[in-house]
């Protein structure tokens, strides 16, 4: 793609995003009171003529026919950093138009030069993520205040711009303003407005302004008990009774039963083992990527929770890496996502790891180790060589019966409460030496 066509491209991106938080009432200002243009032209007293901008945001003052602030957007559509002398360059222009603030929009990071400039001179800076370059597509954007649940810490924010292989996690923008780092798209606009208050009357601002939304969390909270009750309609209507979940029966049932084409052997950028696309009615796996069986049916499950749980209502598409199996991640800061994530990953270690059989196993293997429980838990794991061993043989007898990840099998346990962790008290710990000696145990070979 020429660069004339990816700059195009990305300003009507700019100017689709813009346009649509103005007109369904999330931008700063009041759409009665604000106007958005595509290459508009701004008269230059230096060059006695119009220089034309990528975008433009006029806001007025009520009452009067001429805009009291001009908010004047750059974009930058590169592959690479963003240098600082593009930052100047936008500035000399800017300078040149009377009421006039600034706001350079990339795809790209920005070099540590052009953030420095860019404070002293007052000019925003805005990184802007295409569904492509982002781990989740959310249903809404979660630029606007309403899905920043939380105070994003400054320090999740500055490697999007600084750093050209950064994957958003959710967010379509990254923004930086006179030492404010936000995803708000709000909250960029509001500081913009302060350092021009004397454009402003308090009064004015109050009438101008809309109101921000308060944080809410969209996504419900769902009790394990309820996944787990997901799960087990599943494995029920594909005849699961037990031993591992075949994951071509799986694929083959949800294929022919909710419309979703299946993909295993697709080739996907490097770190992502597994998509969904609810807008394409696709989930692809990189079989490659996923490197074992194990990971390769935990990915399939996951995407799988994601679409046995509904998820559609808040993602259009997820993508899918190895970090996002980790039992606590740090990394994440909208808890939306973090708990459709969390469910994602519930569903499949539920789908793949049948409570009822997987307890009936353990207790097989427990009892043919001589593992008993010796008033620490039913499984108890602390420094000690012999309970060190105990875990093990639990563990890979769990991987051969069910074919899951190692990490796959202890992380159950937990959930479970049937490992207690030294000096830790499980939460639900279970009793599972009291089952009927003679309960049926489904285990294979």
């Amino acid at each position: 793609m020429n660069t004339v066509k990816k700059g195009d491209e990305l300003e009507k991106a700019v100017f689709n995003f813009f346009s649509n938080d103005i007109e369904q009432g999330k931008f700063w200002a009041n759409k009665d009171y604000c106007k958005i243009f595509h290459q508009k032209g701004y008269y230059s007293r230096d060059r006695e003529k119009d220089i034309t901008f990528d975008i433009s945001i006029e806001i007025y003052v009520p009452g009067q026919t001429n805009y009291s602030l001009l908010v004047l957007i750059e974009c930058k559509n590169y592959n690479h950093r963003v240098p600082v002398d593009d930052i100047e360059e936008f500035h000399s222009k800017i300078q040149q138009v009377s009421g006039a603030k600034g706001i350079v929009v990339s795809t790209n990071s920005f070099q540590e030069g052009a953030l420095k400039f860019s404070k002293s001179k007052k000019i925003g800076l805005l990184r802007y993520f295409s569904p492509e370059n982002s781990e989740w597509v959310l249903t809404r954007s979660s630029s606007t205040v309403g899905r920043n649940v939380e105070a994003i810490k400054t320090e999740s924010i500055k490697p999007a711009l600084q750093q050209e292989n950064f994957i958003s996690k959710g967010f379509d923008c990254y923004c930086y303003y006179n030492s404010l780092y936000t995803n708000s798209i709000y909250d960029l606009f509001e500081n913009i407005i302060k350092s021009a208050q004397s454009s402003f009357s308090s009064e004015s601002i109050d009438t101008i302004r809309t109101h921000k939304p308060l944080p809410q969390v969209l996504v419900p909270f769902l009790e394990s008990a309820y996944i787990e009750a997901q799960s087990k309609t599943l494995l029920d209507s594909i005849g699961y009774s037990g031993g591992y979940v075949n994951e071509e029966t799986l694929t083959d049932f949800v294929s022919e039963h909710y419309g979703v084409k299946l993909e295993l052997c697709a080739n996907l950028p490097a770190g992502v083992l597994g998509t969904i696309d609810f807008t394409k009615k696709e989930i692809c796996v990189d079989l490659n990527q996923c490197e074992t069986k194990e990971r390769l049916r935990f990915t399939i499950a996951h995407e799988l929770g994601h679409l046995i749980l509904g998820h559609s209502e808040y993602i259009l598409s997820e993508t899918c890496y190895g970090s996002h199996f980790d039992e606590n991640r740090d990394d994440i800061d909208i808890k939306d996502i973090m708990r459709l994530e969390w469910q994602a990953n519930q569903f499949a270690s539920s789908l793949l790891l049948p409570k009822e059989q997987f307890v009936k196993a353990f207790v097989y293997f427990a009892r043919s180790k001589g593992i008993s429980d010796r008033g620490f838990g039913a499984l108890f794991v602390d420094e000690q060589p012999c309970n060190r061993d105990a875990l093990n043989f639990i563990t890979l007898s769990l991987m051969r019966q069910f074919k899951v990840s190692k990490a796959a099998i202890y992380i159950r346990l937990k959930q479970l409460g049937i490992v207690r962790e030294s000096l830790k008290k499980p939460e639900n710990a279970m009793d599972l030496f009291s089952l009927n000696r003679s309960s049926k145990v489904f285990y294979s070979n």
